[in-house]
């Protein structure tokens, strides 16, 4: 009893959904090694109005929100000299994109109900540009939802939640791609 206790707890923890690793054009390996800097841009809301989607102030400051919490992640990293929220002069690895889906959906039918009702949604596509020739370099697809199972747990999923966990990802990716093709670990000054 004690072991299925434990597995459900850990179900219901869990998010379905994924973020994506860095996908490249042509499957050719990205090389970040020439970018000391990161911008990151606030996200564009490309979300599709429905009846599901309550308008929300969350919804309004989401893809703020979400670059702030990419360029967070990105720093604590520490693989780039600097972090910027803004265009710099310099060269840097650009990211941005567009949230697609931020469905903040319904606690209580999540609690209560489950199997999907009252689902909370968080998708975004990241890009991942060079600032001075503005090609894309690699993208990442961010598609998170509550989980189905229904419970307390799942009432508690919210695209904010989501939308830090996605962060994190997205940080360690390029943070790793950065590591993996420089050889080392740019040092703040």
């Amino acid at each position: 009893m004690k072991h299925f206790f434990i597995l459900c707890l850990i179900l219901s923890l869990a998010a379905c959904g994924s973020t994506s690793g860095i996908n490249t054009e042509n499957a050719k390996k990205l090389n970040l090694s020439s970018y000391d800097n990161a911008v990151v841009l606030d996200f564009l809301d490309s979300t599709k109005p429905s009846e599901s989607t309550k308008p929300s102030d969350s919804k309004a400051f989401a893809g703020k929100k979400f670059a702030d919490l990419i360029a967070t992640h990105i720093n604590a990293e520490g693989v780039f000299k600097n972090v910027s929220r803004v265009p710099l002069k310099e060269k840097s690895v650009v990211i941005s994109g567009a949230i697609t889906k931020y469905d903040e959906g319904n606690a209580t039918l999540r609690w209560l109900i489950g199997f999907g009702a009252g689902s909370s949604h968080f998708d975004a596509n990241v890009k991942i540009t060079d600032s001075v020739s503005n090609n894309e370099l690699g993208a990442i697809v961010v598609d998170k939802h509550s989980w189905a199972g229904g419970g307390i747990m799942a009432s508690a999923q919210t695209p904010e939640g989501f939308m830090d966990g996605a962060a994190k990802k997205i940080a360690q990716e390029v943070a790793n791609t950065k590591k993996n093709t420089s050889g080392n670990i740019v040092t703040k000054d």
